[in-house]
């Protein structure tokens, strides 16, 4: 394994989706199947979301696995394009979701909207 000090990864860089669990994506393919997501996530493939950094914190104690890595070690983020479902719904043609904010419905409550398909999007940051 090696260390990214430079940049974050994007998806499909080397390392951005070592040690995701089989197991987990099965059971997020499950989820998002059941509620209608059944076209695959073209940003994260069907993972969720994607490591941004590898081996950035200690296994604190924890056996090196790949398992123990990828809960404890990497750095990691949520897709952002099927918040984290890792499948989309089969009407959801965007490239890539470039959300703006365009407003607030509370006080931690935004609203940004896609300035490419129009989606428009709840953010809830608790601040």
């Amino acid at each position: 394994m090696t260390e990214n000090t430079t940049r974050s990864l994007e998806p499909g860089d080397p390392g951005s989706f070592d040690d995701w669990p089989p197991g987990f994506l099965d059971q997020l393919r499950e989820m998002s199947h059941r509620s209608g997501y059944t076209k695959l996530c073209h940003v994260c493939r069907g993972h969720g979301g994607w490591n941004l950094a590898l081996n950035q914190y200690p296994l604190r104690g924890n056996p090196d696995t790949a398992d123990h890595r990828h809960l404890f070690a990497h750095r990691r983020t949520q897709c952002d394009h099927c918040n984290g479902w890792g499948w989309l719904h089969p009407q959801d043609n965007c490239p890539r979701h470039q959300l703006q904010k365009i407003g607030n419905r509370g006080r931690s409550l935004h609203i940004y909207r896609c300035t490419s398909c129009g989606v428009e999007r709840e953010i809830d940051t608790s601040d």
